[in-house]
């Protein structure tokens, strides 16, 4: 998996590609708080058009970014899911913690 940073507006863009399992874990924790110690935004959009596959340490990454965002007054919003990965929350009951938005500029009003 890789992972991409891009501010907009007051918010940090991190587009997901490829498949986040376990395997991938680790970097993604490192990426996520290396971009935080340079930049220091509190509110994550998830762009997730290109993840192609999330297993439970993934879903369990996603939680970490987002009690990491709240300790730091923050939000994340995922974006641009695939139906699959869309079931994959609605089952695991995780889509209440990981709120889904069409696209970035609704993800990005509804964390004003």
């Amino acid at each position: 998996m890789k992972c991409f940073f891009d501010e907009i507006g007051h918010a940090c863009a991190l587009q997901l590609k490829g498949e986040f399992t376990a395997d991938h874990v680790d970097s993604f924790r490192r990426s996520v708080l290396g971009h935080l110690d340079e930049h220091r935004v509190a509110d994550f959009i998830v762009d997730c058009s290109e993840l192609e596959y999330v297993d439970s340490q993934g879903l369990e990454s996603l939680l970490w970014l987002t009690d990491l965002c709240a300790e730091r007054l923050g939000q994340i919003r995922l974006v641009r899911l695939s139906e699959p990965i869309k079931t994959v929350l609605h089952i695991t009951r995780l889509a209440g913690r990981l709120p889904v938005h069409d696209d970035v500029n609704s993800a990005l009003a509804s964390l004003e």
